[in-house]
């Protein structure tokens, strides 16, 4: 039996929003030497229950440690640019989870594919179909957009 829970729920939640997360969650937590991820203790429709965290102040070293295992955790990858946790089929969702947008998850070779693609303009048009951006804005996003598109920030 878990010691003290966390309970996130939400009214407005989507439907498979707390299975998304939680196998986010699971899919960091099993990078091996990886950052410590708080454990998933249950999964409904309608919440996720997680292990309370208790909240302290750490040492330099515990920090330190921290670092190198998030670290390693970024190095561990995926398989490509794009791709969802493992065990988790289709689109995810991005923000707090009072106001979440859609996130697409579409496996792709590079980077600037994905970004542009996947996280750039799908911000931009939601934020234009909030009335978010005006037309000055929206070209600058786009100006942006189609800069990274272009491979140029690309390392591989």
């Amino acid at each position: 039996m878990p010691g003290p829970t966390f309970r996130k729920a939400g009214a407005h939640a989507p439907l498979g929003y707390f299975a998304w997360e939680a196998a986010g969650l699971r899919w960091l937590a099993a990078v091996p030497g990886g950052a410590a991820v708080v454990p998933v203790v249950e999964v409904g429709e309608d919440e996720l229950l997680l292990e309370r965290l208790q909240p302290t102040s750490p040492s330099r070293q515990q920090a330190e440690a921290f670092g190198a295992a998030l670290a390693t955790t970024h190095a561990a990858g995926a398989a490509a640019y794009g791709s969802p946790p493992d065990d988790w089929r289709g689109d995810g969702w991005l923000g707090p989870l009072s106001d979440l947008l859609p996130l697409p998850l579409n496996p792709v070779a590079t980077w600037s594919e994905f970004y542009a693609r996947q996280r750039l303009e799908p911000v931009l048009a939601q934020g234009r179909r909030l009335g978010i951006y005006d037309d000055e804005a929206a070209a600058l996003f786009e100006k942006v957009a189609a800069r990274v598109a272009s491979g140029e920030f690309d390392t591989e």
